[in-house]
């Protein structure tokens, strides 16, 4: 049984943030992470979650 969210990983991600021309991974989030993260590298999507939680932590999104 999949985890949580590796279906949607498997299938073709339409919104893919990458910007590499010719990237012959994108929209593969399961092939792009295993391409990257062996290398201690991170994807575009990890990039982009990283830069919206310091968004939000400066925006103070989440606090009361």
């Amino acid at each position: 049984m999949p985890r949580e969210g590796e279906e949607r990983m498997a299938e073709i991600n339409p919104d893919c943030p990458c910007t590499w021309p010719g990237c012959e991974n994108h929209g593969n989030c399961r092939a792009c992470q295993a391409n990257h993260n062996p290398y201690g590298e991170k994807t575009a999507c990890q990039k982009l979650a990283e830069r919206q939680v310091e968004r939000d932590a400066v925006s103070g999104v989440g606090k009361r």
